[in-house]
């Protein structure tokens, strides 16, 4: 298992890249288009958009907890 801090995925944000993760069996995706970010659980038909990075680090929520909260719990897939 990739060892990567929640202080790494939000330089890694910031400069472009993309994450992919497992948490509790669920997979997810951190990714972005020109003008928005948007987190996805694998599967589901929607998906949160977000203006920028930062505010989907701070607001998007897995079981009513950030990102942050449940980063030390999380499996990393990739890294784009």
């Amino acid at each position: 298992m990739l060892k990567y801090s929640f202080e790494e995925l939000a330089n890694d944000l910031k400069i472009g890249h993309e994450v992919e993760f497992s948490f509790q069996g669920d997979q997810y995706s951190i990714s972005h288009n020109k003008s928005e970010w948007h987190f996805t659980k694998f599967g589901d038909d929607k998906f949160e958009t977000y203006p920028n990075c930062i505010s989907l680090l701070k607001d998007a929520r897995i079981n009513s907890k950030s990102i942050e909260n449940i980063w030390d719990e999380v499996e990393v897939n990739s890294i784009f």
